[in-house]
């Protein structure tokens, strides 16, 4: 209603105008001049109100609470600028504007203040501008924007934002890195799945739910005619969707399938850049496979399953583990000969959630999981021609069905999962070796793993207590853990990019979400 006073105000100067304009009263025309001079005021008064301009944030993803991307990197990092200019008229900025100030160390950089580029939109509802930038490391970085534009056409008006410090900037040299993060999409996301190519372009395999509406009627007979009432309900479903990072601009976002409700998806990309996603959908195990930029599905079993693992062996056949929900047992399959050949590599009890699977070198499979009726965490190992079995850990009765498994260089495998705590089991040759990693209500219930090319253990971890993603490294004598994130980190997927580079996806509920080391 407010935006109506005005127009309001200058029609009821008008009126009043006009009732002396035309009144034949002789008395009423001194006043004439006077009215007129107050509309003429009236109307530069409204002029003056409408024509404002603002500098925001633009609202993309990655710029929805500054105008940079990203907040770290290296002396090879291209920093992302930009910034949002718009005018209640319509009105562009002054020539020469908008512009970009970067200091260092409170001191404007060569060539501050830097001319931004038009990129798209429209001066009146937001005209985006970037800049991009290379700089030499250093952690005393800030910017801020500003713009000049003709108010009224007369007066010059300058607009600033708040200076913000950032980027970092790390010399590369190991020592002081920082984690460089990215938002990948915004939505319901939960089960996430990382993978590197062969280049080291990662991507991921996502659920996120949609809603979408179907239209329904309702028929009857009444006493004089048969009618239809005809009404809209909202449903939902599970999107599984692949995210690609390009060598810049934005990540790639396609769908790989749809279904009421998909869960536990898992993805490798292979030596020949083909990708293999293994998930469940609606309770039935399913299998995709991209070669060339085109899926091919399929369904492994049908039943009501859960806890779906991938791996893919040196000769590229991929092999699964997952839980049947109706049988309570963990179930094997693997690609031969054109078909799907299955087992159970443990019938005692009701075992298999938190499943978790890699191939050593000779192609056979290692399988964690839990045993939930004695509360215990197993591996599962086929040696050619049987399944060998073991307790790894017995020492807890508040496992949670989560576990991630590895191998390193000499077959040896690696779990990590969560028992009243983020813990590590490790094979020696001999025995397990247990620890734990980091204590807490409830620290570690969300978890990944991997062995980097020294043979030591990395591990990314949701920590409830304080709403967080952190990283455990053991580096040969102790664990050494980082915080990298805020306010999120469920569903994370930890890979290592030539086998030493963390990247880890990642999900808040909100938005799927990418952290990658930058050393």
């Amino acid at each position: 209603m407010k935006s109506k006073q005005p127009v309001v105000s200058l029609l009821s100067l008008f009126f009043l105008l006009s009732l002396f304009l035309f009144s034949p009263s002789d008395s009423q025309a001194k006043v004439h001049t006077g009215i007129i001079g107050a509309v003429k005021h009236k109307v530069k008064e409204l002029r003056e109100k409408k024509d404002e301009a603002f500098l925001t944030w633009t609202g993309e993803i990655n710029y929805g609470a500054d105008g940079l991307n990203f907040e770290c990197g290296n002396t090879s990092t291209t920093f992302i600028y930009r910034i949002s200019y718009k005018n209640s008229l319509g009105k562009p900025p002054r020539a020469g504007y908008p512009r970009l100030h970067v200091k260092k160390n409170g001191s404007e950089v060569a060539g501050s203040p830097f001319l931004m580029s038009f990129q798209s939109g429209n001066f009146r509802t937001g005209a985006i501008y970037s800049h991009s930038l290379q700089l030499s490391s250093g952690d005393d970085y800030s910017y801020y924007f500003e713009a000049e534009y003709s108010k009224d056409d007369a007066s010059v008006t300058r607009l600033t934002t708040n200076e913000i410090t950032s980027p970092f900037v790390t010399d590369g040299s190991g020592t002081n890195g920082c984690w460089q993060i990215q938002e990948v999409d915004r939505g319901a996301v939960s089960y996430t799945s990382l993978a590197f190519d062969g280049s080291g372009k990662p991507s991921i395999i996502y659920t996120k739910q949609e809603a979408y509406s179907v239209y329904l009627s309702s028929c009857y007979y009444t006493y004089y005619e048969y009618k239809c009432d005809y009404y809209r309900e909202i449903r939902y479903r599970d999107n599984l969707n692949l995210a690609v990072s390009p060598s810049s601009g934005s990540w790639s976002i396609s769908r790989v399938d749809a279904s009421t409700e998909i869960t536990h998806p898992s993805h490798t990309v292979d030596g020949a850049g083909d990708m293999r996603v293994l998930y469940i959908a609606d309770g039935n195990l399913k299998y995709a496979k991209r070669t060339e930029g085109v899926w091919a599905m399929g369904t492994i079993d049908t039943g009501n399953y859960s806890y779906s693992a991938l791996a893919v062996d040196g000769t590229g056949a991929p092999h699964a583990a997952y839980y049947n929900i109706t049988g309570q047992k963990l179930k094997y399959a693997r690609w031969t000969e054109g078909v799907w050949a299955m087992g159970t590599p443990d019938p005692a009890g009701n075992v298999g959630k938190g499943t978790a699977i890699s191939v050593d070198a000779s192609n056979n499979p290692h399988i964690s999981y839990w045993d939930s009726s004695n509360n215990l965490l197993k591996h599962a190992v086929w040696n050619g021609s049987v399944w060998t079995v073991q307790i790894v850990d017995a020492a807890g009765l508040t496992l949670y069905p989560a576990t991630s498994l590895d191998l390193d260089a000499l077959g040896y495998p690696h779990i990590s999962y969560y028992n009243s705590a983020l813990k590590y089991a490790g094979w020696t040759g001999a025995g397990w070796n247990i620890q734990t990693i980091d204590a807490g209500v409830d620290v570690g219930s969300h978890n990944s793993i991997k062995v980097d090319s020294s043979g030591n253990p990395r591990i990314s971890y949701y920590d409830a207590t304080v709403d967080a993603l952190k990283f455990a490294a053991w580096d040969g004598g102790a664990w050494v853990k980082k915080t990298v994130d805020t306010g999120t980190g469920r569903f994370n997927s930890l890979k290592l990019l030539g086998g030493n580079i963390p990247g880890i996806s990642y999900s808040d509920g909100a938005a799927l979400k990418y952290a990658e080391w930058v050393p």
